[in-house]
């Protein structure tokens, strides 16, 4: 039986989650993947149409989606 095995690092904007990602990645001998490239890779192959809530996410700065 094959395990899989997924690391999930979280933390704010610029606090380095993509570089610990990246260098761990290196480490274990597995690739990384973020979000922004699972963003990304969701939007080429949707339209605003079919999934306005992705779409959205990407009309302006992160900060106008995380304040009170």
């Amino acid at each position: 039986m094959i395990s899989n095995k997924v690391i999930l690092i979280g933390g704010a904007p610029g606090a380095g989650k993509t570089t610990l990602g990246s260098a761990l990645a290196v480490k274990l001998g597995v690739n990384s993947l973020t979000i922004d490239d699972l963003v990304t890779a969701v939007i080429a192959v949707t339209t605003p149409e079919t999934h306005p809530g992705i779409h959205a996410l990407r009309k302006g700065p992160h900060t106008e989606y995380f304040t009170n």
